[in-house]
């Protein structure tokens, strides 16, 4: 049970899409009209929310527990690929900073 557990949240990490969102979040921010340097600064501000958020979060498991985190952070994660999805479908001109939103949270 544990060990379908594990491979039950690393396949919910791989198909959330944060990852892509990271390699690809400078040519997201370029297509949703940001200058290519702010686009690279705002990655920058990316890289470096996902580091604090992991130094905040590693005492908190302890304490809280790892589903008290998992459920709230999977669906602010679901919420923010919904964000880019509907920057790109409804149109990247006018959801500029719905797709900013997506990509930074």
């Amino acid at each position: 049970a544990t060990f379908g557990l594990g491979l039950g949240l690393m396949a919910l990490q791989q198909f959330s899409g944060v990852n892509t969102i990271m390699y690809y979040g400078a040519a997201i921010l370029i297509m949703c009209g940001f200058e290519e340097k702010d686009s690279v600064a705002l990655t920058a501000v990316l890289a470096l929310a996902q580091g604090l958020g992991i130094v905040v979060s590693l005492p908190l498991w302890e304490r809280c527990g790892r589903r008290r985190l998992l459920i709230p952070s999977a669906l602010a994660a679901a919420a923010a690929m919904a964000c880019v999805a509907l920057a790109f479908w409804a149109g990247i001109d006018t959801y500029k900073y719905v797709g900013l939103l997506g990509v930074v949270t």
